[in-house]
């Protein structure tokens, strides 16, 4: 698979490879999913991403001591794009991936690992 890093946190994948595509965790509940307010050419607003990443992590009745969540800035909407953001569970760094779904900006957010 061919990828291009955009910025740090940030990856796009050929489209030729994600096109069609839904990737499922295994175990996971259904992904969050979030509008956020974007068009083409905009910027993803960082800090509703990381309210939305808190908000689902704090919805998973498997993860619990959610303190802290921090997404990169500068983020296209791009759709397809991966971007992946910090969070704070239990004391320990995770990763968080957040995938953009929709050509206005709308995301799933991710089982952290």
């Amino acid at each position: 698979m061919r990828a291009n890093v955009l910025a740090p946190g940030v990856l796009l994948a050929g489209s030729l490879v994600l096109a069609g595509c839904t990737v499922v965790v295994a175990g996971s509940p259904a992904p969050e999913i979030s509008a956020a307010s974007a068009a083409p050419g905009v910027l993803l607003d960082p800090v509703v991403v990381e309210n939305d990443v808190r908000r689902a992590l704090i919805r998973d009745p498997r993860i619990s001591g959610v303190t802290g969540v921090t997404c990169p800035s500068g983020v296209p909407a791009i759709r397809h794009l991966t971007l992946f953001c910090s969070a704070t569970i239990d004391g320990s760094t995770s990763t968080v991936p957040v995938t953009i779904t929709t050509d206005d900006g709308g995301y799933e957010v991710g089982r952290p690992f």
